[in-house]
């Protein structure tokens, strides 16, 4: 009995003993698992943010803070940035022209709004111009009808007088070549 009980409890210990190593397997690879996967994670972050780095940056140089080389070929790229004297050369015939270019349109518009202002002005005085004959007008018909007489209406009333004197040469023709027949 006793020899069974050790048995018993061997049997037990060794079922216990493999499922401890059978876990402690388990553990170790959810362990290197997980390791792995933190790394993946961080290199994944890391690439993530090199690339959120790598944003294009515009910066203003000016001409004196470049330097130029007649053989760019032979200038060491790692030191800065390799750019051929012709061109900059070009480059500092452009901004010229440019500054020239907006110098020229500044006077432009200068004039444009000088010419604005005149031109304004020269339209009130003519309303003005406009409305001092127009009372002149209008005084002249009180004079002369005792009344304003609405110039545009009398003018659609009246026949012209050339419609009058054609009417009149066809009456007489028509009215000639009835009494002939």
């Amino acid at each position: 009995m006793i020899f069974n009980l050790s048995k018993d409890a061997k049997k037990a210990s060794e079922s216990l003993r493999k499922e401890h190593d059978a876990l402690s397997k388990k553990i170790r690879l959810f362990n290197n698992q997980l390791k792995a996967s933190l790394e993946d994670l961080d290199a994944f972050q890391q690439e993530k943010q090199g690339k959120l780095n790598e944003l294009w940056v515009v910066v203003p140089l000016e001409t004196s803070q470049i330097m130029t080389e007649q053989e760019f070929e032979k200038f060491p790229v790692k030191q800065g940035l390799v750019v051929p004297s012709e061109k900059m050369n070009r480059l500092s015939k452009r901004i010229e022209e440019l500054m020239g270019e907006k110098e020229n349109e500044k006077l432009k518009y200068r004039k444009a709004k000088q010419q604005h202002v005149h031109l304004v002005k020269g339209n009130k005085d003519i309303v003005n111009q406009v409305k001092n004959l127009e009372d002149k007008c209008n005084q002249a018909m009180m004079l002369k009808f005792g009344r304003i007489v609405d110039i545009d209406s009398l003018a659609m009333v009246t026949v012209p007088r050339a419609v009058e004197e054609g009417k009149m040469i066809f009456i007489f023709r028509v009215r000639c070549n009835v009494v002939k027949k």
